[in-house]
């Protein structure tokens, strides 16, 4: 267990942008599975906002609000 509290510290410590990523814990291959689909599903949901603020941006830009 201490290599793993190590490892886990040192991935903590050597984080490149700490307010934006955090380090996941992923034990096997269904956790990492798992992860995956979630990060699958936040991609999604961030490009439908993208394309809803895009979509207002048109609208503001062509005065039609």
């Amino acid at each position: 267990m201490g290599t793993v509290t190590h490892e886990w510290n040192d991935a903590l410590v050597h984080n490149p942008d700490p307010s934006n990523n955090a380090p996941a814990c992923i034990i096997g291959s269904e956790a990492l599975e798992n992860r995956a689909l979630e990060q699958q599903q936040l991609a999604k949901m961030y490009a439908s906002h993208i394309a809803k603020l895009q979509s207002t941006l048109e609208e503001i830009k062509s005065g039609s609000t």
